[in-house]
């Protein structure tokens, strides 16, 4: 794991993408944020995408493989058993996931601005820091999500507290004002599974007044 691929994501997956040979696109319309309008991957990249629409699986030119996400890669792992990848390159991925993982510490740190408020990036990280595994975080336009996309950690790769799927990062649409409703969808849909939950939304004023 590298971190989160595409222009408002991590220079450490970044990186590897311009780098890739092969590049397995599960579930993904490979729109332009994803792609960093197609200057994030080589220009002689193999892609291969795995979609249950065939008009994505089929975008740029792609090996397309029609099917469900999570069965397809079932069917992937079995197929690839005892192959695997150059240790070299797992360890080029630790060191750049490493070295993004120390900027975002230097975003996050430091005191109040001259003005005694905070950054985007030290908001997102307070907010991190407190959040369980049962919590929720939830934004959608402004700056927000390029904070989240590439700052907010999770899983096994946190060293705050949080872990598993606590982010919804609804960008497709540029959907101001989504943060004002979403999180009251958020916590319905959440309150018989995570009932001590607590769902937090991240918005700007535009945002805010637009709803």
């Amino acid at each position: 794991y590298a971190g989160a691929l595409g222009i408002i994501g991590a220079s450490s997956a970044n990186v590897l993408a311009q780098e890739a040979d092969v590049v397995l696109a599960v579930g993904t319309r490979l729109q332009d944020f994803t792609t960093s309008s197609w200057t994030g991957f080589s220009e002689g990249v193999r892609l291969v995408a795995i979609n249950a629409a065939r008009f994505d699986a089929v975008k740029h030119a792609a090996h397309s493989v029609v099917g469900d996400a999570r069965e397809s890669l079932h069917e992937l792992g079995a197929a690839l058993d005892g192959w695997q990848v150059d240790a070299a390159w797992s360890a080029r991925a630790t060191e750049e996931k490493a070295a993004w993982d120390t900027h975002i510490d230097s975003l996050r740190a430091g005191g109040l601005t001259p003005d005694g408020s905070l950054t985007y990036a030290q908001v997102v990280g307070v907010v991190n820091d407190a959040s369980g595994p049962d919590d929720y975080v939830l934004t959608a336009s402004g700056g927000m999500p390029g904070e989240l996309h590439g700052g907010w950690r999770t899983g096994p790769v946190v060293r705050a507290a949080t872990s598993g799927a606590t982010m919804d990062l609804e960008y497709g649409f540029s959907c101001m004002g989504y943060e004002v409703a979403g999180p009251w969808g958020a916590s319905m849909a959440r309150a018989q599974t995570h009932p001590d939950g607590v769902v937090t939304t991240l918005l700007g004023d535009g945002s805010y007044l637009m709803l």
